[in-house]
């Protein structure tokens, strides 16, 4: 089984985008939202185009993403980088993948100027233990109540 991520990860490149970049995105997006126990993806494509992107492909076919985007933040004078979604197919976890998505986003961060990386998770699937390994410390609940 080893062997068999090893082999993984040297197939998965992790490369920068949009949305366009996803050829197969209705297919992932679909698993993303029934991983989630929802009935049907609703997605806004529109608000998703404009973002930025960390796409990990599997030789040419994408198995996950990381939607991001920069702000001024309005604490202090500097830049932020928000991540707004991600998802990596169930097949394609624990090989160091996710982390290899988030390297990018952050390079790329950084790269544009951004001091802080900040992101959520939904509490349907506990990522807590990944995003520590990734650095990140929890300062902010995030809560969300249906209206």
């Amino acid at each position: 089984m080893e062997t068999h991520s090893m082999i993984a990860e040297e197939v998965i490149q992790v490369i920068d985008g949009t949305l366009d970049d996803i050829e197969n995105f209705n297919e992932i997006a679909l698993e993303h939202w029934e991983y989630f126990k929802n009935k049907k993806p609703m997605f806004n494509k529109e608000y998703l185009g404009s973002l930025r992107v960390a796409i990990a492909k599997d030789e040419e076919k994408s198995v996950g993403y990381v939607f991001y985007m920069f702000y001024r933040s309005p604490y202090h004078d500097e830049m932020w980088c928000q991540v707004d979604m991600f998802f990596l197919l169930p097949s394609h976890r624990g090989n160091g993948t996710g982390r290899k998505m988030f390297e990018l986003v952050e390079k790329v961060a950084k790269s544009n100027g951004c001091k802080k990386l900040i992101t959520s998770y939904n509490l349907k699937e506990s990522l807590e233990m990944f995003y520590e390994k990734l650095g990140f410390n929890a300062t902010h609940v995030a809560v969300a109540k249906e209206i």
